[in-house]
């Protein structure tokens, strides 16, 4: 099963909160990546997890993030070239390459228009056009909870899982 996980399933993200639910997706975490070290689970990440991280403020937890963000494994199509810079004079030039870090800007653009924000709509365009079977979130109220069921049906066969739903869906 391969998933990609957002960037508030990255471990440093869950370990800092203490309350009940988060405690409960820790826990949940904590068995999926055993899962993932007996081979059973693969987690993955693009760079938009990193364009996010490093965002954070706390010099420690930014390095303890980027960290959780080395230990998963790169999606393959992370990033798309959709043109390039040309720059040229009398003493020379160059070529530069123009990427994109979303597959499929006209299923992102779907995702916005349906109320996600702009990183939850990458992400969740990375984990489909990936061929990720689930996309890994503890965002209940901005994405499983408003979103869930439609995502499902637009971007089937991706499930769209808290940690602890993911889990009991592994274990039966």
């Amino acid at each position: 099963m391969k998933v990609y996980c957002d960037t508030s399933t990255l471990w440093n993200n869950v370990t800092r909160h203490d309350d009940v639910k988060t405690l409960k997706e820790l826990r949940a975490f904590e068995k999926l990546l055993a899962l993932r070290r007996k081979g059973k689970v693969k987690m993955v990440r693009s760079h938009v997890v990193l364009r996010e991280l490093e965002r954070t403020k706390d010099d420690a937890q930014l390095i303890s993030l980027r960290a959780d963000f080395e230990g998963l494994e790169q999606v393959p199509l992370d990033e798309k070239v959709v043109g390039f810079h040309n720059q040229y004079s009398n003493l020379g030039g160059g070529s530069y390459p123009l990427v994109s870090d979303v597959q499929d800007e006209r299923l992102r653009d779907e995702l916005l228009q349906r109320g996600l924000d702009r990183g939850d709509a990458e992400h969740l365009t990375q984990a489909w056009a990936n061929g990720c079977d689930a996309f890994l979130t503890r965002d209940e109220d901005s994405i499983v909870n408003p979103h869930g069921e439609w995502l499902e049906c637009k971007l089937a066969p991706l499930k769209i899982r808290l940690p602890s739903q993911l889990l009991a869906e592994s274990e039966s």
